[in-house]
């Protein structure tokens, strides 16, 4: 005992521990964040590639995971006012979520950004990840839109949102998992069985990473995202339009996985997640019966998107989903 505290007296000795203790809590944070979610959208999954990237993925380069910031109302007089963190003073937009690329400069960021109330702690940084973390404030929110969701849902939401920007933007090598998706991984399928043998899983992989090096390709898949949170990750409740989605960012999650071998991953000095564990079955005929039905049910849903799938080709063979709708042309990165 007396030795740990003569340890603990040495500032470096104190400074680790301080940092480990400091790791300890934020591994415990992101654990209940994400727990938050839905299950089919957290860490280790296909949906969670992009936003698990960006917030470790980088971790060889920075020796550290993705910096979170929260921001908020500075004191009890604002919250009991009711007032929220906007773009602008006076009437604005609520910012409920920013990423600042790595590339950004403090003089750019402080230049931009500087003089906006939303800031209280200073202005973005560069790299990291800010929300606006106030479930109270987020449940008002959710109730007045009667999504059914919670105000630490939607946090957690949030948060995943931001660092799926920070993965698209600053992490993923996008064109190289493009080429990837299009030519290594891409499958042919056998003439007069392609409705049961066909895999495009490469080429919507491929349109997904080609659509990320935009913003607003970004937000493409991120309002799919929001719905399917609210959704409590039900994909058959979503629209048409947003299943395809869904299951493009399905077919991105399992592409890059592939991509990202031990080589690779040395190659371009970035760390992939661990993927989540298959369902367990309880032995015996029970167990085999809920096995058969899950996998007829998987058949049933592979068949249906491919048969969608079809439908939505141009003729020549592409697959595009940008006649869908879109964001418009906005390029900022808040949300």
């Amino acid at each position: 005992m007396a030795e740990g505290i003569e340890s603990l007296a040495n500032p470096e000795d104190l400074e680790l521990a301080r940092k480990a203790s400091e790791q300890m809590g934020d591994i415990e944070n992101m654990m209940e964040q994400q727990n938050l979610l839905p299950e089919n959208m957290r860490r280790g999954t296909p949906l969670g590639f992009v936003a698990d990237m960006g917030y470790s993925g980088d971790y060889p380069q920075t020796g550290e995971n993705a910096e979170i910031i929260s921001y908020g109302m500075p004191g009890n007089y604002d919250r009991d006012m009711g007032y929220s963190p906007y773009l602008q003073k006076g009437k604005g937009r609520l910012i409920s979520g920013f990423y600042a690329p790595k590339s950004q400069t403090p003089q750019n960021l402080e230049k931009t950004y500087g003089g906006m109330d939303l800031f209280n702690l200073g202005p973005p940084k560069a790299g990291a990840v800010m929300l606006f973390n106030s479930p109270e404030q987020m449940q008002q929110i959710e109730d007045q839109k009667n999504t059914g969701r919670s105000g630490k849902e939607s946090v957690a939401e949030v948060l995943s949102h931001e660092l799926f920007h920070r993965g698209a933007t600053d992490v993923l090598p996008l064109s190289e998992l493009e080429k990837f998706s299009s030519n290594e991984y891409r499958n042919s399928s056998i003439p007069g069985f392609d409705y049961i043998t066909e895999d495009r899983t490469g080429e919507r992989a491929g349109i997904v990473f080609r659509k990320l090096q935009s913003v607003d390709g970004q937000h493409r898949y991120l309002d799919a995202l929001d719905k399917l949170s609210i959704a409590k990750g039900d994909i058959t409740a979503l629209t048409e339009r947003d299943q395809m989605r869904i299951e493009d960012l399905i077919a991105a999650g399992q592409v890059g996985q592939q991509f990202f071998n031990t080589q690779t991953q040395e190659d371009y000095m970035l760390r992939t997640p661990v993927p989540a564990t298959e369902p367990s079955y309880e032995s015996g005929i029970a167990g085999l019966m809920t096995r058969i039905a899950d996998a007829s049910e998987a058949r049933k849903a592979k068949v249906k998107s491919m048969d969608r799938y079809r439908k939505e080709r141009r003729r020549g063979g592409s697959y595009d989903t940008s006649r869908l709708g879109n964001r418009g042309e906005n390029q900022v990165e808040f949300d």
